[in-house]
């Protein structure tokens, strides 16, 4: 739901304030979200506990939809060989079983500095969600732009959002 067509944007995000503004729980706003087609849920008979920004369309969610051996136990506390290791259990993989953890934090936390700094520019969000137009929107403002105390007040860098100190769910 996220294009560069201005009334796509801008209706996403009405829908976004609208459902926030009557929704009384997280599950409420995922489902009301759910409902205008701006998120999607692979499974849905369960409702996620957590979003880390996907973007498939549809036809990809319709793919996953196809897997038929899920497993769910919990956080991921480690892989080793031939097992993933679950806060609910151990599930039992082939020993040269390829292990792709998609929950994963793969993002650094370092701290915020300014974007814009002599002979250097750092990338960092701008805002929550979707990296790839947080590069394209700081992009913009290089190409636009020709203060970098400008852009630094126009761009301030936002944190990422911070991963459960548990880890991620086994899924």
């Amino acid at each position: 739901m996220i294009q560069p067509d201005p009334r796509i944007f801008l209706g996403t995000a009405a829908d976004v304030m609208e459902v926030a503004a009557t929704a009384t729980s997280a599950d409420e706003i995922f489902l009301g979200l759910e409902e205008r087609g701006v998120l999607l849920r692979i499974d849905p008979a369960v409702t996620p506990t957590m979003a880390k920004t996907p973007t498939p369309a549809t036809w990809e969610r319709d793919v996953l939809r196809t897997i038929e051996h899920v497993v769910r136990r919990g956080h991921v506390l480690a892989v080793e060989q031939g097992r993933v290791v679950c806060a609910e259990g151990t599930v039992q993989v082939a020993a040269d079983a390829l292990v792709v953890h998609c929950v994963a934090s793969g993002l650094r936390y370092p701290p915020l500095i300014p974007i814009w700094q002599p002979e250097v520019i750092t990338l960092q969000p701008i805002r929550t969600g979707f990296p790839c137009f947080c590069a394209a929107l700081a992009g913009y403002a290089e190409a636009t732009i020709s203060s970098d105390a400008e852009k630094n007040r126009l761009c301030p860098p936002r944190p990422t959002p911070t991963p459960r100190p548990t880890g991620s769910r086994c899924r």
